[in-house]
Formats: C-alpha cells, structure tokens, sequence
C-alpha cells in the first residue's frame, strides 16, 4: 500500500494551479484574437454594404440615362422648368454651382414637349425634406414610371450653350437638347456613396410641327 503524505498531497495540488502571470497572458492573448475578430468582421460588413449601396446607385444610373435618353428622341425641348417661366431663362443668366459653370439647378422638376403636343413630366419629390428626393417620369398617356429613389440634386445646361452667337438672347426654350448632371447619394450604416450621372439628351423632334 502506498501512503502519500500531506507534502505530496499539496505539492500536486500546487503543479495543477495557473498562476497570475499565465492568467494574464491568456486574456491578453484573448483580448488581441477578439480584437481581429471584430475589424475583421467589421470591415466585411461595411464592404458588403458598400457593394450593395454602389449596386442600387448603379442601378438607378442605368434606369436614368435609359429613360432620358428615350424622352429626349421623342420631345421637342423644353416647356417647364420648377413651374415657373424657365424656358424664357437665356443662357448668360446661368449660375455657376460648384465646379460646375453655366448651370441651371432644378428643384422640382420639368416638362418637355412631345412631338404630339403633349407633355412629359420629370418630376423630383423630396417629401420628407432630407436632401434626398425621389425621380418619376409622367408619360403623355398619364402613367407614371419611379426611375430613381436617391437623387440628391439635379443640374442641367444647354448642350449647344458654346455654339450659339448671342447667349443673353438664346433661351431654353430654343435649346436643341440638355445635359443632365445628376448626383445620387445613398446612406447606409457608416456607408455614404455619391454617384454622379450625366446624360446628354437631343431633342430630335425639335422642328416637328405638332400633331393636330
């Protein structure tokens, strides 16, 4: 029979303990893994946020140059401008915003004439105020088509502003076409994404006689 002694007893109690400083260098060893752990984490959840916010922005781009285009090969030019008597606007009253010379701001919206008389309508709608508005486009026949959820602003200028020979007598109203200078934004989370758009549209009814 083996006797173990109280000496033994406390001597394998005392090899099986951590001490402080093993204790200590496990949670710092714990600390730092966490630490990785969450930036890592952290950082893939913005980048997957960032692709899906670039991914909606892109998006509306496409849907805007897309349906511009098409109004502009069937418009004859413009007739509204934020319900006032933008068409009689001439080009050397244009404002500079930005880095951008020789433009108008829309706040509203605008019409354009189609080649039957009728009108479209661009409308932008920023009903809750934020700075972020909602883009539609009402069709002659009375339909409305959502193109874009996040325009922060929109901007525009005559496309023939540099070829016509008195611009303080040339009007929109006369304008053979506009570019679009348009600024998405979008917020999620800690992401804010601007994407800006810019779309040349001619009006290629121009000189069509209207449909009586």
């Amino acid at each position: 029979m083996i006797v173990m002694n109280k000496n033994d007893s406390f001597l394998k109690q005392k090899k099986k303990a951590f001490t402080l400083v093993e204790i200590v260098i496990v949670l710092a060893i714990t600390v730092i893994v966490l630490a990785i752990m969450y930036e890592f984490l952290t950082e893939s959840k913005k980048a997957a946020v960032s692709n899906e916010v670039n991914s909606i922005l892109q998006d509306e781009a496409d849907s805007i140059q897309t349906e511009l285009v098409k109004l502009g090969t069937q418009s004859k030019g413009i007739t509204v401008i934020d319900a006032s008597n933008a068409p009689d606007l001439t080009y050397s009253s244009l404002t500079t915003d930005g880095t951008d010379n020789n433009v108008r701001v829309v706040t509203g919206g605008m019409h354009f004439k189609y080649y039957d008389g009728s009108e479209w309508q661009l409308l932008l709608n920023d009903s809750d105020g934020d700075g972020i508005g909602t883009l539609s486009l009402n069709y002659p026949n009375g339909t409305n088509k959502e193109i874009a959820k996040h325009v922060a602003k929109i901007k525009i200028r005559p496309i023939d502003l540099n070829t016509v020979p008195d611009s303080s007598t040339a009007r929109f109203s006369d304008s053979t076409g506009v570019q679009f200078i348009i600024e998405l934004k979008m917020k999620k989370g800690y992401t804010n994404i601007t994407c800006p758009v810019t779309v040349n549209v001619k009006f290629r009814n121009k000189d069509a006689t209207d449909t009586p």
